[in-house]
């Protein structure tokens, strides 16, 4: 299967952020969880900030806007469904 260059790309976004996160405490609990609204980047833990979920925009230049303009209000309700049902099955308590 050959990927797209923008799934590579984002791709590459997602294994950066994790990178850098596990270098800040972080430990990887999940990795592209998908759920009947969508997927989670990532979904990681410290002993400071628990349980987060994550969102991973990858921009390769500034033409395309900001990462955080791309997370749209429905986009964000999607993730705290999605972050409810996986707390939920894993039996998270928040």
């Amino acid at each position: 299967m050959i990927m797209s260059k923008n799934i590579m790309v984002g791709k590459w976004g997602e294994q950066l952020a994790a990178n850098y996160l596990m270098l800040q405490g972080f430990v990887m609990l999940d990795k592209n969880w998908r759920g009947t609204q969508g997927e989670i980047d990532l979904v990681m833990k410290n002993e400071h900030q628990g349980i987060i979920f994550i969102e991973v925009k990858t921009r390769t230049g500034k033409n395309f806007g900001f990462p955080e303009s791309a997370v749209t209000t429905k986009k964000r309700r999607n993730l705290i469904k999605n972050k409810r049902r996986l707390a939920y099955r894993c039996s998270i308590n928040f």
